[in-house]
């Protein structure tokens, strides 16, 4: 049988599936005038930091360009999905937006 820890890990995952269900089922937020919610638009800004948009925003970066809202352009990001996935043979992270995706290096650690 299975420990309580990965029972719990189980549930948990569960959860986090019903979490992005109810996120892709929002056929709104495709609208190219949606406007993300105070906390849709927090969690854009945090994932911003966390990959240095700031930097790559100034080179040109397509995740740069996805994460920061340009005044007068139509169509905001929201998160709707992210987690590891397997490519080139390596670890990655896959973000899921509304109007893209971003693919990066998986952190050490799990975190």
């Amino acid at each position: 049988p299975p420990s309580s820890q990965q029972q719990e890990r189980d549930i948990q995952e569960l959860v986090d599936d019903e979490k992005w269900k109810k996120r892709l089922a929002r056929d709104e937020v495709f609208s190219k005038y949606y406007r993300p919610s105070p906390s849709e638009q927090k969690e854009i800004d945090v994932l911003a930091s966390q990959l240095n948009v700031s930097s790559m925003f100034q080179s040109g970066s397509t995740a740069a360009g996805l994460l920061k809202h340009e005044e007068g352009k139509q169509g905001r990001n929201i998160v709707l999905k992210r987690g590891p996935v397997r490519y080139g043979g390596e670890n990655k992270e896959l973000i899921l937006l509304t109007h893209g995706f971003i693919l990066v290096k998986a952190r050490q650690g799990g975190g």
